[in-house]
């Protein structure tokens, strides 16, 4: 029963609780500062039975604050309500909602006996309604509305003590009419207009700055999310490209797997047709090779931390095999100082990684006279180098810290190749590095540890 109760009350909207907390301290204000209109009328009579007119300043200022809190929380209740009620609506209807129930709160509490100015409230939800649609805001910007509003509330509620407005129907209550009765007795009007504008001015003043604050703030936030839908768009984006990257490798996948079933049929062909026993064994043993062939194919492609022993020699021919070296128009090279030369590794993947460099290498020569390529392997005690080198168009300084970016590109290929390659060569602890010449060509050093009886 304890859990259901905890359950429900976790359930229970904050700005519901909020809502009857404010309601009733709104109902139970009047009798609050009741005290405090009684000290005003104190200091109205002080003033007049003295002639001091500072009484009448500060019978104004505790009246005026004391409406501009009963004001001020009246809105507070017509904010909350509407945005727990009509959240679906749009801003402008809200707005009107919000004046609508303001003004409703106000007459019926002026029934109760609060004290109402429906002009100056009038005026002041106007202007509300003007700074908060400058500054862009929504309900969800609740407590920066509600600074805006109280700044409001405190510098108009000023003009009900203030004679000038007395024409405009805005201070017609008991106690601003008896201390503007009481500043024309003492021959204090004058004052009293001053004393309510250069409150009411800087308080205007600081509501449209702390408006155009916000609206500053409001509008680097749409920048800030605009920019993150971006961002993650252009994620969304590369992830597909990506996509479409493992799907262009499991084609040359398929393509891979075809060779040593041709062999598997053609072999099994040749031993349904012949009846020389003595052929059986080889021609199984190819077809033992051929089939094992096609496991590491696969075991390769699908695992990617799958590693074996290859030799350079092997792997070099594996990637001949996948480019095209018999193109007339570009000159291949490939130099090996030793075949046997072994690394341990992914086979499919690390020849996928070359043969994404010579790829682009073969669209950077594309404009030039004497296309080459070349591929190059050298090696010390522990590290095998593979240097792949062209002489194409070259790249620039500031475009070759962006390579390995995806979706980067400087030859106008998809930009996958590259960071592609980087990431199977980080995987096998290598590690690849660029240098390149503007029209003088590129070379692409890829580095693998080599493999050796004592290290795998």
């Amino acid at each position: 029963m304890i859990n259901y109760y905890k359950s429900n009350i976790k359930k229970f909207p904050l700005e519901v609780l909020i809502l009857v907390f404010i309601t009733f301290f709104y109902l139970a204000l009047p009798s609050l500062i009741r005290g405090n209109w009684f000290s005003v009328v104190v200091w109205i009579r002080e003033a007049i039975h003295t002639g001091d007119g500072a009484k009448l300043f500060v019978a104004s200022a505790s009246l005026n604050f004391s409406y501009a809190l009963i004001a001020s929380t009246a809105y507070f209740i017509a904010l909350l309500s509407v945005k727990f009620t009509f959240s679906h609506q749009t801003i402008m209807t809200q707005r009107l909602m919000i004046l609508g129930l303001y003004m409703l709160i106000r007459l019926l509490s002026w029934a109760l006996g609060v004290p109402f100015e429906p002009m100056l409230d009038l005026v002041t939800m106007v202007f509300i309604i003007l700074l908060t649609k400058y500054a862009r805001m929504t309900l969800k910007n609740m407590s920066a509305e509600l600074v805006i509003a109280l700044q409001l509330f405190i510098a108009l509620q000023w003009l009900n003590t203030m004679p000038l407005m007395t024409s405009f129907h805005i201070g017609q209550t008991e106690l601003p009419v008896s201390i503007k009765i009481a500043g024309a007795y003492l021959d204090n009007g004058f004052i009293q207009n001053m004393i309510s504008i250069s409150f009411t001015l800087p308080l205007l003043l600081s509501a449209v700055m702390t408006s155009m604050r916000f609206r500053a703030n409001n509008t680097v936030m749409t920048v800030l999310e605009e920019n993150i839908q971006k961002a993650k768009e252009l994620k969304d984006a590369q992830t597909k490209i990506m996509e479409n990257r493992v799907y262009k490798e499991v084609n040359a996948m398929a393509h891979d797997l075809k060779t040593p079933l041709v062999t598997i049929r053609g072999l099994n062909s040749m031993l349904m047709l012949s009846k020389d026993m003595t052929k059986l064994e080889p021609y199984t043993e190819r077809i033992e090779n051929a089939v094992e062939k096609m496991n590491e194919l696969i075991s390769g492609f699908l695992y990617g931390s799958h590693r074996q022993r290859i030799s350079i020699g092997e792997l070099i021919n594996y990637v001949r095999a996948q480019v095209p070296i018999d193109n007339d128009a570009i000159d291949f090279s490939f130099e090996t100082e030793n075949d046997n030369i072994l690394v341990c590794g992914n086979q499919i993947r690390l020849s996928r990684a070359i043969i994404n460099i010579i790829e682009n290498a073969i669209i950077a020569t594309a404009n030039q006279t004497d296309r080459l390529v070349s591929l190059k392997c050298r090696s010390d005690n522990e590290t095998l180098q593979i240097c792949l080198e062209d002489n194409g168009k070259g790249i620039e300084d500031k475009d070759i810290d962006h390579l390995f970016d995806i979706g980067y590109s400087g030859v106008g290929s998809t930009g996958l190749g590259l960071p592609f390659a980087k990431q199977i060569i980080e995987e096998h602890d290598g590690r690849i590095q660029i240098e390149s010449n503007l029209n003088q060509g590129t070379r692409v050093t890829i580095s693998l540890q080599i493999c050796n009886d004592e290290k795998e």
